[in-house]
């Protein structure tokens, strides 16, 4: 892989988004409230659009189906912008749980968003038995197509090719008190004229519960790769879907993962990335980075973007 592009950015980036033209970049930091855009043929900062507050946490940015997506409040909203105008089409409150993930299945105009649930003692001084931690919606209304409860405390997931069927990363805990991380397949139903969510059938992951998770789904290969923050520390773990997942041994800890081709690229916390050009393989490429990198990485039709110290470097 090769540079393509270099943006200098006023402070490092916590979340990365490119435009499917490859054209534009948005960059957002998790401690402030703006998301800037940058033209990535001349590098100079073309939009600025601002949040009621910042979204104290990485992964918040989604470039998908027309539209910019933006988590903010520590996770408890979410706002959808109109990608050519940069309008915004609408704001949905998620509270009193928070956006753990989100996706977008750009055939059936819908997000899902992947939540954390509050606290027990936020839950009883509310008053509530339980809340759902999936939530569908319609992309171009934010109209609340369905929700569920699903699993005992999921990380991470999105929509894969399979008939808009998601992938769901669940932390949870056997009979005699064992954990585990599983991955849950739930198929999206149509059930007369209404959506309904059916989890079907768990894999195991790892025989850990996972503190934190990062999922990214490539269409080319029909895979998946899994980034778990473990006890013994962060580990990698991809494949095709429905098959066992194959792991990877990196030097530095793995931080963020996005596909390249028929592949993934992995992030970690030293100056280097790993490029799998195969998930049928179990050996990588090493990439010298410029500089040490942040969570924040997104690819595009083949061009991939990473934030380095103040900067977005893109490679082809």
């Amino acid at each position: 892989m090769n540079i393509a592009h270099k943006i200098r950015t006023p402070y490092a980036v916590s979340s990365i988004a490119l435009s499917p033209a490859q054209d534009k970049v948005a960059v957002a930091n998790g401690l402030l409230t703006e998301i800037l855009i940058y033209d990535v043929a001349t590098g100079e900062q073309v939009i600025h659009l601002d949040t009621d507050a910042p979204s104290g946490y990485e992964n918040t940015l989604l470039w998908k189906g027309g539209c910019l997506l933006a988590a903010a409040k520590s996770g408890t909203q979410l706002y959808v912008w109109d990608a050519g105008t940069f309008e915004l089409k609408y704001r949905y409150e998620v509270g009193p749980s928070s956006i753990k993930s989100m996706d977008v299945d750009v055939a059936t105009r819908k997000i899902v968003l992947v939540l954390e649930k509050p606290i027990k003692a936020v839950m009883d001084k509310l008053g509530l038995q339980d809340v759902p931690n999936v939530l569908q919606l319609d992309l171009d209304t934010g109209e609340r197509i369905t929700e569920k409860s699903i699993g005992r405390e999921l990380m991470a997931g999105g929509y894969t090719g399979k008939n808009s069927s998601l992938s769901l990363l669940n932390n949870s805990k056997n009979e005699i008190g064992e954990w585990s991380l599983d991955e849950i397949e739930v198929h999206c139903i149509k059930d007369g004229n209404a959506d309904r969510l059916n989890a079907g059938e768990s894999r195991r992951i790892t025989t850990h519960a996972a503190d934190e998770a990062a999922w990214a789904y490539n269409p080319e290969s029909n895979s998946q790769i899994v980034i778990v923050s473990l006890p013994e520390g962060r580990q990698a773990f991809f494949g095709a879907l429905g098959e066992e997942p194959k792991s990877l041994s990196c030097v530095g800890e793995p931080i963020g993962a996005a596909a390249k081709d028929s592949g993934f690229v992995i992030l970690t916390q030293e100056e280097d990335a790993y490029f799998l050009e195969s998930v049928q393989r179990e050996d990588a490429i090493t990439i010298l980075l410029p500089g040490e990198a942040s969570n924040a990485i997104a690819s595009q039709n083949g061009l991939l973007a990473v934030g380095v110290d103040n900067s977005v470097i893109m490679y082809a």
